[in-house]
């Protein structure tokens, strides 16, 4: 599968996934975006932010749910539904590595996708950092490849953090 791809996950929920992909489908995808085709996904069977990804990106949102569909089924979907866009936006659920393994993380590994994880900076600035390195470095090959900080209370909490 040649469509490029890449899942959103977080530290923990509430942490801003389902804005940092929404933001990234629109960027993408929505009126005034870059006009792309971007395909939206979401791990698991939440239906909520499947439709919210719809309305932005005015495609269906598909959800990857490897626990009621099964691996095989998941890597089918992805490749079904995104055959002939530019980019798969996928959005996780929970923390990273929460539910294994059916976490984003497993699903991540799955489906051969880099992930963003987004980071709650409320009420933290340095200890943004700690989490980050205990988030590549918990697992060998975590797929982690950037962080976004979220709730950053302005220019001297975005400098110490």
């Amino acid at each position: 599968m040649r469509l490029p791809r890449f899942v959103i996950g977080a530290a923990s929920s509430g942490a801003g996934k389902t804005s940092l992909a929404l933001g990234l489908l629109g960027a993408l995808s929505g009126p005034g975006g870059r006009g792309l085709d971007a395909r939206p996904f979401k791990i698991g069977p939440d239906y909520i932010d499947a439709g919210l990804h719809a309305l932005v990106s005015g495609r269906p949102g598909r959800n990857l749910d490897v626990r009621l569909m099964g691996r095989r089924a998941v890597m089918a979907s992805l490749a079904r539904n995104g055959e002939g866009g530019d980019a798969a936006v996928i959005e996780g659920v929970m923390g990273y590595y929460d539910g294994a393994p059916y976490s984003t993380a497993d699903v991540a590994a799955l489906l051969k996708a880099p992930a963003v994880i987004a980071i709650d900076a409320s009420g933290a600035a340095e200890s943004c950092a700690a989490t980050a390195l205990g988030f590549v470095r918990y697992r060998r090959r975590s797929g982690i490849r950037a962080f976004v900080l979220n709730r950053v209370g302005g220019e001297a909490h975005y400098r110490m953090a």
